[in-house]
């Protein structure tokens, strides 16, 4: 069983007060301008808002993930764009080093990300890999003091205004050869390709590594291989539910707005049933995500949740969130479509994150497979 500790809830009503006081005037405006919410971002690090569960030694909250979840949800409800941004410092790119990096790899940059000096992307994804994590072809060699990298990346968020990346590579032929390199962006044999736009108005660029050099101090010394990167990429994918929940929830209350305050037919569209029917579907459905995300985080050891959990809750969130962003354009007619309201940009957001972290497939593939080998145990004990 799980279920919100009042300090739990109080940190939840302190992160979206600060959210609405201080974000909500521009959170709709985010898509036009394609900025980096820099004031914002120095809000949340003012307030004690920013890398929840970073050590303290470093400058962080020294709290739980779970915590930094319901921040994440809470902050997303009113700006997903602040959302996005606040992630990279919590269960985003920054926690692999927050885990596993070595005490010297996290007194350099840890506090320096927290600051706001260095910002971080993750290269992970490859042209020929896509989902297929295992399938990592950027390679590794380890030359005297350095390692020396060659292969590709893409889709990598943010890549063009990033310091450092954390470069998923292998070492060796063997699933457990495959590791994590911090690589600064003056990194000889780096290459950074011109900017690219997603969907949702977020930007990409892809990484070349022509014989890039970088010290062999900057691997990340995983105990148990790529077991680490994974444990910790489902906490990652909590982390896209939180932001699913977020924007399902901003577009929900755009929704809303709209339908209590527009009449016609002799009174407020909020008197017609069949609009009423659609909010319980879209509440129904971003309770229901939100749940396995809190089971899934209550359930983490370690910090680290189940694959399945975190399979189900990414699946529930991104699907709720597409689902709720469609609905809310249909409930506000043209002026939903109208790119100016802001709803067509959270639809694409919410529409990535059925890609993103895992495509739905793939996840329904996971699950599936959990549970034929949970019925086949149970059948033959019995």
């Amino acid at each position: 069983m799980f279920g919100l500790s009042q300090e739990q809830v109080k940190l939840i009503d302190t992160s979206r007060t600060l959210a609405l006081d201080e974000f909500k005037p521009k959170a709709m405006q985010w898509h036009r301008t394609k900025e980096y919410p820099a004031a914002n971002i120095a809000i949340l690090r003012e307030a004690g808002l920013l890398g929840l569960c970073a050590p303290k030694a470093f400058g962080g909250g020294g709290r739980s993930e779970f915590d930094a979840l319901l921040v994440l949800d809470a902050v997303g409800s009113v700006c997903p764009t602040t959302a996005a941004a606040m992630n990279v410092f919590d269960v985003g790119p920054l926690s692999i080093i927050t885990k596993h990096g070595s005490p010297a790899q996290q007194e350099k940059y840890i506090p320096r990300m927290l600051s706001g000096e260095l910002r971080l992307s993750i290269a992970l994804t490859e042209p020929d890999a896509g989902s297929e994590l295992t399938g990592l072809k950027t390679s590794g060699q380890i030359d005297g003091s350095d390692v020396v990298l060659n292969g590709g990346k893409i889709f990598s968020a943010g890549a063009n205004a990033a310091d450092v990346f954390l470069v998923y590579v292998r070492f060796g032929p063997k699933l457990s050869d495959v590791g994590a390199v911090i690589v600064e962006k003056d990194s000889p044999g780096l290459v950074v390709g011109p900017t690219r736009t997603f969907m949702s108005g977020s930007t990409w660029a892809e990484l070349r590594f022509e014989n890039c050099r970088v010290p062999a101090a900057n691997i990340l010394p995983l105990e148990n291989g790529f077991k680490d990167l994974i444990f910790t990429y489902n906490m990652e994918r909590l982390g896209a539910v939180a932001k699913c929940l977020g924007i399902a929830e901003c577009a929900r209350t755009h929704a809303q707005e709209y339908v209590v305050n527009r009449h016609q037919f002799g009174g407020p569209l909020w008197d017609q049933q069949g609009l009423r029917w659609k909010f319980a579907d879209m509440e129904l459905r971003i309770e229901s995500a939100r749940l396995l995300m809190m089971k899934a985080a209550s359930n983490a050891v370690d910090g680290n949740p189940s694959r399945i959990d975190s399979s189900m809750a990414k699946l529930a969130a991104s699907e709720a969130a597409s689902f709720v962003c469609d609905e809310a354009i249909q409930v506000c007619g043209g002026t939903g479509f109208d790119e100016e309201s802001g709803l067509p940009w959270l639809y694409g957001i919410a529409r990535s994150y059925r890609i993103a972290g895992g495509a739905s497939e793939l996840h329904r593939n996971m699950i599936a497979k959990d549970q034929l080998a949970s019925s086949w145990t149970f059948n033959h004990q019995r």
